[in-house]
């Protein structure tokens, strides 16, 4: 004995779908089914570079992170310093003088500073695995030399990453300076 199919009820269209496309899947089941591959390749590329980053660690940068990671804790534990007035615009000229609180060290501390040079080179130009010491830098290069090299960086200092800065000579004098007093 066979039973008999009931009668689908009424406004179905499966039947009408299986007498004009019969044996092939709906549109919307298509689309529903794409969709949901998508997304899988979506989180199954968002996993593996997630491992990557994890497990492809360079040890000059996390070094170097590690360390800028402490400066940014020292600075954020000190006290509130307030900038005097008056100081003599950093990056710009200084005419051979001194700046306005007394040092051309000083000068080129703001210059060293301002320009960030202590986030790769280490605070007072100490060096660090990304970038060389500073530090006494007058009794190596002349400040010609320096100048020349800040006008016209070399392709180490390209590939370094270091960016390109047009210093006046006065600027390099003070850098000079404030450098040679580190060491």
């Amino acid at each position: 004995m066979t039973k008999a199919k009931s009668p689908p009820p009424e406004g179905s269209s499966p039947q009408k779908r299986e007498l004009l496309f019969p044996g092939r899947p709906s549109f919307l089941t298509t689309l529903v089914g794409i969709g949901r591959a998508c997304v899988g390749l979506f989180m199954g590329g968002l996993i593996v570079l997630g491992a990557m980053s994890y497990y492809d660690h360079n040890p000059l940068v996390a070094r170097q992170l590690a360390f800028q990671g402490k400066q940014v804790h020292d600075f954020m534990r000190a006290p509130f310093k307030p900038e005097s007035r008056g100081v003599a615009a950093v990056g710009t000229a200084t005419s051979g003088a001194a700046s306005a609180d007394g040092s051309i060290s000083a000068q080129g501390q703001k210059i060293f500073q301002s320009h960030s040079c202590y986030a790769c080179h280490g605070r007072n130009g100490a060096g660090t695995p990304m970038a060389p010491r500073l530090a006494g830098i007058g009794s190596k290069y002349t400040p010609e030399q320096l100048l020349n090299l800040f006008n016209h960086p070399s392709p180490a200092m390209d590939s370094g990453g270091m960016p390109h800065f047009q210093f006046h000579a006065d600027d390099v004098n003070a850098l000079i300076a404030y450098l040679d007093s580190q060491h």
